[in-house]
């Protein structure tokens, strides 16, 4: 009879060994996608910011000519980035509407940008032109002129009025001297018809012009 030792003669194997995942596997693919998403995004973030940091000013629509009084007609809005030092020095188009009725102290070509300082309060709030007049002080009431006085323009080559009752908006003294310096410091602005500037455009021409303080003459005849 056979005897059983307790021993086998089949070889013995290991088991396999299970190892543990650490953490997920992540392709190449998914992190180039991943970071191409963030650069569109970024993109589209900086884009967008660029677009709204635009701002409405006017240009002008059409010439305007120095002296002329512009109209709503004469503004047009365009879209600009501009930095901050120029851009106050602009007509925002949301404020267009406050300079309408100013005139132009210079000519102004048409898409031109218009600077607050190329537009005057408006001579007069019922459509009278603005004119400036260069006179001797001693032919202006001595020079003791000031805005809102009303005057009459005195042609002396024809010995009669160029303009009568008009009022003076604006008044420069410079200080200029000798007859001629004083002549070319010494300014005033009146607010005129269109007859009263050719008139009075003519006594300028002939260098005989009397500006004398007015006691309230009418505004409505450009001569006597």
């Amino acid at each position: 009879m056979a005897e059983f030792s307790g021993k086998s003669d089949a070889p013995l194997s290991a088991a396999p060994s299970v190892q543990k995942r650490t953490g997920p596997n992540i392709s190449s693919s998914w992190v180039v996608m991943v970071l191409s998403g963030l650069i569109a995004m970024i993109v589209f973030l900086f884009t967008t910011n660029q677009v709204t940091n635009k701002v409405q000013v006017v240009v002008a629509a059409s010439d305007i000519e120095t002296g002329q009084q512009v109209t709503a007609a004469d503004f047009k809005t365009v879209s600009v980035t501009l930095d901050s030092p120029l851009l106050n020095r602009l007509i925002l188009a949301a404020d267009s509407k406050n300079y309408v009725g100013s005139t132009a102290a210079g000519p102004i070509g048409s898409g031109d940008f218009i600077s607050k300082s190329q537009l005057r309060e408006a001579a007069t709030t019922n459509g009278l032109n603005a004119m400036s007049i260069p006179v001797d002080p001693t032919h202006a009431a001595g020079g003791n002129l000031a805005r809102g006085d009303r005057v009459d323009i005195l042609d002396e080559s024809t010995g009669s009025y160029a303009a009568r009752g008009i009022e003076v908006i604006d008044v420069k003294n410079g200080n200029g001297g000798g007859a001629l310096s004083a002549s070319e410091s010494f300014h005033i602005t009146v607010a005129v018809t269109a007859d009263q500037a050719i008139s009075i455009g003519t006594a300028l021409k002939n260098q005989k012009l009397d500006v004398i303080r007015s006691t309230g003459g009418t505004t409505s005849p450009s001569k006597s």
